[in-house]
């Protein structure tokens, strides 16, 4: 994918993590390959951190105003100390002051469990949204949201995949209603 030129895949390729979802402010169109055309307020989401026993994995999130990417600040819900386990998967925007990101939070190691994650952009800073957990949030529960999409500000969907404790997974869809996530 081609987002403003060269300079911008070469600071992309730069960045310390592993980036997953790329989201367009609204009105934005995906550039097709040889365009010209400079894009702003792009955000790009995923986790990094340290491996070895003192696994550590936080939420990234980069931001493009159309001449460098910036590391801008997010929730870590599962902390930042050592076992942590925070990692965004995705990001869709409706305008330059409400995007969602999701992705899953927590750590076998640890607590046992994942658990959904939902952040909110509103113009000025991510926050976490309570989102549902379909597979509870018992020792072994695994829930993960890996894509996200709206039609509108009050219209998202979430969807990925789920596991009860000792349970084969299944898929899981959540949806915004403008006011909180619900299972969908």
């Amino acid at each position: 994918m081609l987002i403003g030129g060269q300079r911008v895949r070469k600071q992309m390729r730069a960045r310390r993590g592993a980036l997953r979802g790329i989201g367009l402010g609204a009105g934005r169109s995906v550039p097709t390959p040889g365009s010209s055309i400079s894009l702003s307020g792009v955000w790009a989401v995923g986790g990094y951190g340290s491996s070895g026993s003192s696994f550590t994995a936080l939420n990234e999130v980069l931001h493009w105003n159309g001449r460098t990417w910036s590391l801008a600040s997010s929730p870590d819900p599962d902390g930042t100390g050592p076992g942590a386990g925070n990692f965004l998967s995705d990001v869709i925007c409706t305008s330059t002051a409400n995007c969602w990101a999701v992705g899953n939070y927590g750590s076998i190691r640890g607590s046992g469990v994942i658990l959904n994650e939902a952040l909110h952009w509103n113009g000025r800073t991510w926050s976490q949204a309570p989102t549902p957990n379909p597979a509870g949030t018992s020792s072994g529960a695994l829930n993960f949201l890996r894509g996200v999409r709206c039609a509108s500000p009050a219209s998202c969907w979430a969807v990925g995949r789920d596991a009860p404790a000792g349970q084969s997974d299944r898929n899981q869809a959540l949806r915004w209603n403008g006011t909180s996530w619900s299972v969908g």
